[in-house]
């Protein structure tokens, strides 16, 4: 990925991919608080209110995350490029 080429694209892919998992994560972790507290015979209508706002929260993350990740991959294949960082570790 080219910094100068496209100024939408700040991030790079394996910080989207990153960002996509996480929430991910925490939108199932809040999905099911909130399937489990439903289940209870009288359910705290104040958990169930802030569980469904992270839910929200991480599916608007979670939208981002996958639209940056289309940018790169849209930018990619249509340049035919893409600009990256050696990774200098070793897993010997």
């Amino acid at each position: 990925m080219s910094k100068g080429k496209n100024k939408v694209i700040e991030r790079t892919f394996a910080e989207c991919v990153e960002q996509l998992i996480i929430a991910n994560i925490k939108l199932t972790i809040f999905d099911h608080l909130k399937n489990e507290e439903l289940k209870k015979d009288s359910p705290c209508l104040e958990n169930i209110a802030k569980w469904e706002k992270g839910s929200r929260s991480m599916n608007e993350r979670r939208a981002e995350a996958r639209s940056a990740v289309d940018e790169i991959f849209f930018e990619a294949i249509t340049s035919g490029e893409y600009d990256y960082l050696k990774d200098a570790r070793t897993f010997k």
